[in-house]
């Protein structure tokens, strides 16, 4: 059976750094259990704000949240 964590989560508008900090902390808290996958809810890095979605937005290929979170599955392995 797959461990499967949901994460509802309330971003701080605009602010990545903290958010992922947010996200880091849920991660490490458990890291105790037999996770398969975490899922995290869309705009999670950002939430949405259209006043700022050109500033804060990635490239689908790569950008500071996919590197941060990609450094995450280290962990978690």
């Amino acid at each position: 059976m797959a461990g499967v964590l949901s994460v509802q989560f309330n971003p701080i508008m605009s602010n990545k750094g903290t958010n992922l900090e947010r996200i880091e902390k849920c991660i490490r808290e458990n890291l105790d259990k037999n996770l398969d996958l975490i899922v995290f809810p869309e705009f999670f890095s950002t939430g949405i704000n259209h006043k700022s979605f050109q500033e804060d937005s990635e490239d689908e290929n790569g950008g500071n949240t996919i590197k941060v979170v990609q450094s995450y599955k280290k962990v978690l392995r």
